[in-house]
C-alpha cells in the first residue's frame, strides 16, 4: 500500500509540474522544449525516410510511436518515469531493506529536475529507466547484455562498461557474455548504417567528435555557452575546409583534433576536466535558477555521501555512476546528463539515515 501511495504520489506530482506549473510559467521563460528535433526525425521514420545517423533508434522510435505529440510524449516519460521510481525501490530493497527503499523511492519521486525533464523531448528519461531496469538485472549477464544494448541504441555512451563488471564480477566470462549480447543487440543496427553510409558506425554519431571538439577547446573553458559566437565561428571554419566529408567522417575529423587540443594543451585539458566535473552535478546549460539547481543537488549529493561513508555502495552502482560522470566530464557536462544516475545517489543517500531494526540499523 505504501509503495502504491509514493507511485501515485510520484505521478501526481509529475503530472501536475507538466499541466500546471510549466503553463504558468512558460510565458516568461522561453523554453526549447524539443532542441534536438527529434519529432522532425519521427516525421521521416513515417514517411519512411529515416536515413539519420546522428542519434540512435531507441529514442526517436518512441517519439514516433508517440505521433510526435508533445502530450503524448509527457504523458508517456511522466509513466516511464514513475516506473524508474518504482525500480529505485526495488534496487535499493535489494541491497539496504524495506524502509531504506522507500526513503530512495522517494528521494527520486519528488527530485524536481526529474518532473523538468519529463516536460521536454529529449533521451534522458528513457534512458534513466532503461539503465535501472539493466542495473536491477545486472547479475544476468544475458538479460543485462540485452538491457545495455538497449541502453546505448538509446545513448551509444555505455559501450564499455560490460569490461568494467569484470573488476567484481567473481567468474572470468560473465562481462564476456554481458558485452556479446550488446553487440548482438546492436549489430543490425550497425549493419543498418554500413548499409546507408559504407562506414562502420556501431550505433551513431550523437555528434560527439563536435561537443568534444568543443568542450575540449581552451577557449570555451569546456563550458558549450561560453564564446559561442567565436567556437561557432571556428567549427563552421573546420567545415568549408572538410566540405567533402560526410558527417561520419566529420565527426571523426572533431575527433582527431579535439585529440590534438588535449596533447597540445594538457594543464588547460585537465582545468577543464575538473570544471566540467562540477558543471556535471551542478549547472544547467540555461543559467536559470542556477542557484535553485545547485542547492537541490547539494541537499541530494550531500546525503549520497554520508550514506557511501556510512554504508559501502555495490560495486556495479558505484562504477556506473563514477563511469558516467567521468565520460561526461571529459566530453560535455551539463546538470541533464545527470539523470541517468540520479536514482542511485537516492539509493546511496537512501543510506544515510537510521532505520529500526533494520540493516542498517
Amino acid at each position: 500500500m505504501r509503495l502504491i501511495a509514493l507511485l501515485l504520489t510520484a505521478l501526481a506530482l509529475r503530472l501536475g509540474f507538466v499541466f500546471a506549473v510549466l503553463p504558468a510559467i512558460e510565458p516568461r521563460v522561453a523554453l526549447r522544449f524539443d532542441a534536438d528535433n527529434y519529432t522532425a526525425i519521427a516525421q521521416g521514420i513515417w514517411r519512411g525516410e529515416w536515413r539519420d545517423v546522428e542519434r540512435g533508434p531507441v529514442y526517436p522510435l518512441f517519439v514516433a510511436a508517440c505521433g510526435g505529440s508533445l502530450t503524448t510524449v509527457r504523458v508517456a516519460q511522466t509513466l516511464m518515469d514513475c516506473g524508474t521510481v518504482w525500480l529505485v525501490f526495488l534496487l535499493s530493497r535489494r541491497w539496504w531493506g524495506e524502509k531504506p527503499a522507500l526513503a530512495a523511492a522517494w528521494l527520486y519521486a519528488v527530485y524536481p529536475l526529474a518532473w523538468w525533464r519529463v516536460a521536454f523531448v529529449n533521451k534522458e528519461i528513457a534512458l534513466t529507466l532503461l539503465l535501472a531496469a539493466t542495473l536491477w538485472c545486472w547479475q544476468r549477464p544475458v538479460i543485462s547484455g540485452v538491457g545495455l544494448g538497449l541502453v546505448n541504441l538509446c545513448k551509444p555512451s555505455y559501450l564499455l562498461l560490460p569490461l568494467l563488471r569484470r573488476w567484481w564480477s567473481p567468474q572470468r566470462g560473465v562481462y564476456i557474455v554481458t558485452l556479446a549480447v550488446m553487440l548482438a543487440v546492436i549489430a543490425p543496427w550497425t549493419v543498418r548504417n554500413y548499409a546507408l553510409t559504407d562506414e562502420l558506425l556501431p550505433v551513431a554519431t550523437e555528434r560527439g567528435g563536435f561537443t568534444t571538439y568543443v568542450n575540449n577547446w581552451w577557449p570555451t573553458r569546456g563550458d558549450w555557452e561560453t564564446n559561442k559566437p567565436l567556437w561557432q565561428a571556428e567549427l563552421d571554419r573546420i567545415r568549408r575546409e572538410h566540405a567533402d566529408l560526410n558527417p561520419i567522417q566529420l565527426d571523426r575529423l572533431f575527433y582527431r583534433l579535439a585529440l590534438q587540443n588535449i596533447l597540445a594543451e594538457p594543464g588547460h585539458t585537465l582545468l577543464m576536466a575538473a570544471r566540467k566535473a562540477v558543471m556535471f552535478w551542478f549547472v544547467n546549460a540555461s543559467g536559470r535558477l542556477w542557484w535553485a539547481v545547485a542547492l537541490v543537488q547539494l541537499v541530494y549529493l550531500g546525503l549520497a555521501v554520508a550514506g557511501a561513508v556510512r554504508r559501502r555502495p555495490p560495486p556495479e552502482l558505484l562504477t556506473v555512476v563514477l563511469y558516467t560522470w567521468a565520460l561526461h566530464a571529459l566530453v560535455i557536462a551539463d546538470v541533464r546528463f545527470a539523470l541517468p544516475v540520479m536514482p542511485y545517489v537516492c539509493v546511496m543517500a537512501a543510506a544515510a539515515f537510521r532505520y529500526e531494526n533494520k540493516r542498517l540499523a
